[in-house]
């Protein structure tokens, strides 16, 4: 998790002259930044982000159930929530991150 943002070379200010390119950005930007394996931990399974085919199950690992493919939308969903518990944070709907992909 990461509390600050600084600017960047291209950033309106910068190039307006009311900041530097490192300078920290004022006000609250903590955000988390995800990194995620493109292949289960077993490496048997590829789970891409990027993979828009939902189909059936596939089998099961570990006695659980598996499908191919991988919902962006329930991974953003799932985790804003897991966010909002752990922080306490007290989400309103326009700020929830809207539904883009299948």
């Amino acid at each position: 998790m990461e509390k600050n943002r600084y600017y960047k070379f291209n950033d309106p200010e910068v190039r307006g002259g009311q900041a530097r390119k490192g300078d920290i950005r004022q006000g609250h930007h903590m955000h988390v930044q995800v990194i995620m394996s493109a292949k289960t931990a077993d490496q048997q399974l590829a789970i891409s982000p990027h993979s828009t085919e939902l189909s059936g199950s596939i089998g099961k690992i570990k006695n659980n159930q598996v499908y191919k493919g991988f919902s962006r939308n329930q991974f953003k969903e799932g985790s804003e929530k897991a966010f909002d518990e752990m922080t306490g944070y007290p989400r309103k709907y326009r700020t929830a991150l809207p539904i883009t992909k299948p």
